[in-house]
């Protein structure tokens, strides 16, 4: 026979109290497996410390594997038996062979009576009270029953016990804070045990958010006021930020409700624009606010996050920080003179019909528009391009007669009567186009100017002349001086 079929015990339960007309006895229920057919085999109880006792159980086989085994504590004890007491359980067959054996123990008998009761507790407008018995006979019926201990008349009965189901609780309808309930083990036989709880005071309201504000923005933070009411004093709460419907464990922000010790307080909860959307979702988009205490969940309220506002100086949703609004007003000044006229909020409307803007960035737009210029709305933000003119020397000549010469060349001397041709060379170094006027001075007095008949570009430069004047005398210091077109600010000079 293979060893998986050897015949054995499949359960022997542990020793338990009962009683009968006898007295009390301790049972040991057993069955047995791969039993061999036709074969009758029996539970054998021995006593180590009395060899003496042999208690046989019920037969079982093949067809009906289960029975049990008794042993009155009176007989034990008349054998000098003490508790507690370690047995022998035997499976053997009809011939008394000897196929298994487990050790159980007798424990002490203990009356019946309460292992536990707990403090009363407020369920609704009732006092709640749990129990639980011990040494429960099997096959008894216990009671729990509770009285207020002034007023017996003022009464409950509870759920009843068994050995099987020792749990249960017991409610009082009509209690008065303060007043003393009797808890009382209940059998047949009358009162088993019994034990005195006070009364507590009802609990308060629970823990909840007075006010949650609506999330707003504050330089580059999403912040949210919050103010919890009802706090138990000995307890710390948090504000905690998370994704709709996420648990409050999984938080992107948090911040602890102050003061201590107070039923009321308040803090003001703040996260980031990247963590909401690398762990929510674009903005605007609802987040819960949630109240704990500790990291149980005591209230939840959503609050939407809207686009943040956008100011000269904040980032917009299509222009980064720094000066995001100012960046976002220059890229719409198509004419780059300043303003927002009519023909650029056209197009920053058709761009945010076709989704390239939001419509917070186009209200930008439209502040800066009728604001008169954009830097009445974000002063600074604009500054004008400008030019920058210098003369490309080996380009500019005086010409008299047939004779032409650089102004860096030696000196010459010019008869008086000639007539003067200046001819210019000019570079635009600056940043944006325009048109270059080149004036020629004797001391303080201009002689003649010139005006370029086109914008140079930015990395170019221009040739063009001017008949100045006539020589009346020889030996003339002459000055060159460029400036952009329309203004006085002296670009570049030299002389000859």
């Amino acid at each position: 026979m293979a060893l998986d079929e050897i015949e054995k015990w499949k359960s022997v339960s542990e020793p338990y109290w009962n009683e009968d007309a006898g007295g009390l006895f301790a049972r040991i229920d057993y069955e047995g497996q791969n039993l061999e057919a036709g074969v009758i085999y029996e539970g054998l109880i021995k006593v180590p410390t009395a060899p003496i006792i042999n208690a046989h159980g019920t037969q079982i086989g093949s067809t009906n594997p289960t029975g049990y085994c008794t042993l009155h504590k009176s007989w034990l004890e008349s054998f000098g038996c003490t508790f507690p007491l370690e047995i022998k359980v035997h499976l053997q067959d009809e011939y008394a062979n000897v196929k298994d054996t487990v050790t159980r123990t007798i424990e002490e008998v203990i009356a019946p009576s309460w292992k536990s009761v707990s403090e009363p507790y407020w369920d609704g407008d009732l006092i709640k009270i749990e129990y639980e018995g011990q040494g429960l006979i099997a096959g008894v019926v216990y009671q729990g029953m509770a009285h207020i201990k002034d007023d017996p008349g003022n009464y409950g009965s509870g759920t009843t016990i068994t050995s099987g189901s020792p749990t249960g609780h017991v409610s009082l309808y009509k209690p008065l804070v303060g007043q003393t309930a009797v808890v009382e083990l209940q059998s047949a036989e009358g009162v088993l045990d019994s034990v005195e709880k006070t009364i507590p005071e009802p609990p308060g309201p629970d823990e909840s958010w007075k006010s949650v504000s609506e999330p707003y923005w504050e330089d580059y933070w999403i912040k949210v006021d919050c103010v919890v009411q009802n706090c138990e004093a000995s307890k710390s709460y948090h504000a905690r930020i998370c994704c709709e419907g996420a648990s409050p464990t999984d938080i992107i922000g948090s911040n602890k409700l102050l003061p201590d010790g107070a039923a009321e307080r308040s803090c003001t909860v703040k996260v980031g624009r990247v963590a909401v959307e690398n762990n929510c979702g674009s903005i605007p988009i609802d987040v819960d606010i949630v109240l704990t205490e500790g990291w149980a969940e005591k209230d939840r309220v959503t609050r939407t996050i809207p686009e943040p506002p956008i100011t000269c100086t904040s980032p917009t949703p299509h222009y980064p920080f720094p000066n995001g609004g100012c960046k976002l007003l220059i890229a719409y000044d198509f004419r780059a003179d300043g303003d927002i006229d009519a023909g650029e909020l056209g197009k920053a409307k058709d761009d945010q019909v076709a989704g390239i803007i939001t419509q917070g960035e186009l209200d930008f737009i439209k502040q800066a528009s009728v604001s008169g210029s954009i830097n009445a709305l974000c002063p600074g933000c604009y500054i004008p391009e400008r030019a920058k003119f210098e003369f490309v020397e080996d380009e500019c000549y005086i010409q008299y007669g047939d004779d032409l010469f650089c102004f860096a060349d030696e000196p010459k001397d010019v008869p008086p009567g000639t007539n003067i041709w200046v001819y210019f060379g000019v570079k635009n170094t600056g940043e944006t186009a325009a048109r270059a006027t080149v004036k020629v001075f004797d001391g303080d007095t201009k002689m003649c100017e010139k005006t370029s008949s086109a914008a140079i570009q930015p990395g170019s430069h221009m040739n063009f002349y001017r008949f100045c004047f006539k020589m009346s005398e020889a030996n003339r210091d002459l000055v060159m001086k460029v400036y952009e077109y329309g203004k006085t600010e002296e670009h570049d000079s030299f002389g000859c």
